[in-house]
């Protein structure tokens, strides 16, 4: 039997097992902008904890155990993923680096295109396998 890391159901787990093809990650509440379309509207909403993220260390868990019910495709979102963690984007690769790495065969970050000009040209980022722009 699977050992999750966070309490998960028996008959979540029974219900879920297979089914689960992809999981939006909601990393950050922070962005630069704030469009009125927009569908998380951070300004309006529940804030996550003071840093207004999810800690690093409880994303790739989430990650494992979702992973574990059949997820093989994942989308970094936000708020603005390229706001989460420091200002060298260490936290983002990280997590990018252990979707591949626990087997996400399709990771894709969606983003409001608003991060410097090199951000894309880490290697790290390099492992995406979809840049989606929301504007």
């Amino acid at each position: 039997m699977t050992k999750y890391h966070f309490e998960i159901s028996d008959k979540f787990i029974d219900y879920f097992k297979g089914r689960v093809k992809q999981v939006f990650f909601y990393t950050t509440e922070e962005c630069h902008l704030r469009c009125k379309q927009c569908l998380y509207k951070p300004n309006l909403v529940f804030q996550m904890n003071k840093r207004r993220q999810i800690p690093l260390s409880q994303m790739c868990e989430l990650a494992e155990d979702i992973h574990s019910l059949g997820s093989r495709k994942a989308t970094i979102m936000g708020g603005e993923p390229s706001k989460y963690g420091d200002a060298e984007h260490k936290d983002l690769c990280q997590f990018i680096n252990k979707l591949k790495e626990t087997g996400y065969t399709y990771v894709r970050m969606d983003t409001n295109g608003q991060f410097e000009d090199d951000m894309l040209a880490l290697p790290d980022m390099q492992k995406l396998d979809e840049v989606s722009f929301s504007i």
